[in-house]
């Protein structure tokens, strides 16, 4: 199987520069570390490693041209350098594919912006490569070097997703698994108020009294983890972002049904609607999650195509074209709240 690096980068490819080269422009800094490290490398692959410890770290673990270099930079001026540096050697002297990646908010001058942007954005990126890569390649964590203040993160990532994560101590030539640490999550805080992270990752901020309301005050030590708090709005913490991406993926797939459409139960009574509400009802039964329909109270005030959800299995659903508000009772394939809802939203997106 190919391998993926997912490698975070730091300044140490500046540390060799001599004297002279220090207020040089970057592109002079680029160009001199460059061909420094061809030279070294060419002459014998170890030489490189004082200029780069992320390289060091690369070439402990024997990447070939068959391999895949993530690069994971900060967001200055130095981080895109060294970044830049690190992929014209790959690229050119390994032969490998490299992708770099800026992370918007990785930086050390604003711990605020590092803590409410930089480290969310950073998980966001793993979570969006192990989405992608997790089927077609090995991905290996490359913690040497890079930026020291994501390391907690990362190793918190590595256990929980079960991504093999190596480092090389700046003094020492041996390449060091980290080891893996049996982690079990309490997922019970979403499981209790799934409807206020779907709501947050659906509008990505939240005013405190919106998110907290509904949450007895001695459950609120709970969530300090899992959301950032700032002028009295709540985000999704970076942490928070990965737990809750797990706690998904650990739910079942969504069960269907295998009845046909055309022997799926409908009940609607005689009324003066009847006719638009089996239009609905007809169109509805083809979706693999609905089980059975009838009709129920009228709702003209209803603002929206799923009107209410009645856990753990059925959902109102409401002609909005009718000043009535005919509305229908549907039963579906779910098994808690949780499945209720994603239902509930690929109705939504079909059939409203």
């Amino acid at each position: 199987m190919k391998r993926l690096f997912f490698t975070t980068v730091g300044t140490s490819s500046l540390r060799e520069l001599p004297k002279e080269m220090r207020s040089a422009s970057n592109e002079e800094k680029y160009l001199y570390i460059t061909n420094q490290l061809k030279r070294l490398y060419r002459q014998e692959p170890k030489l490189v490693e004082p200029y780069s410890a992320e390289l060091k770290s690369l070439l402990r673990m024997k990447i070939t041209a068959q391999d895949l270099v993530q690069l994971i930079c900060t967001d200055t001026e130095a981080g895109i350098l060294c970044g830049k540096i690190i992929q014209e050697f790959l690229q050119n002297e390994i032969g490998c594919e490299v992708q770099f990646v800026k992370i918007e908010g990785l930086q050390v001058h604003d711990a605020r912006l590092f803590r409410n942007l930089g480290v969310r954005k950073y998980l966001e990126q793993l979570l969006v490569t192990y989405d992608k890569y997790q089927y077609s390649h090995q991905i290996l964590m490359n913690l040497t070097g890079g930026f020291k203040s994501v390391i907690p993160y990362s190793t918190i990532a590595s256990m929980l997703l079960k991504i093999p994560a190596f480092y090389v101590f700046e003094f020492s030539e041996e390449l060091i698994p980290l080891p893996a640490v049996p982690i079990t999550v309490d997922y019970s805080i979403f499981e209790q108020y799934p409807e206020k992270f779907e709501e947050l990752i659906q509008e990505g901020v939240l005013p405190e009294e919106v998110f907290y309301d509904g949450i007895p005050f001695e459950e609120r030590p709970r969530l300090h983890l899992l959301v950032d708090k700032e002028r009295r709005h709540v985000t999704l913490s970076g942490l928070g972002e990965l737990l809750w991406y797990l706690y998904i993926a650990d739910q079942p797939e969504l069960l269907t049904t295998d009845l046909p459409a055309e022997e799926k139960e409908i009940k609607i009574r005689n009324h003066h609607g009847q006719d638009r509400l089996k239009q609905l009802a007809e169109k509805l039964a083809g979706c693999e999650y609905v089980i059975s329909m009838q009709c129920t109270n009228f709702n003209p005030h209803a603002k929206s195509f799923i009107h209410e959800l009645i856990e753990p299995d059925s959902l109102i659903a409401v002609d909005l074209k009718s000043d009535a508000g005919y509305s229908l009772l549907i039963k579906t394939t779910a098994r808690n709240g949780v499945e209720l809802r994603e239902i509930s939203k690929i109705i939504a997106k079909r059939y409203q």
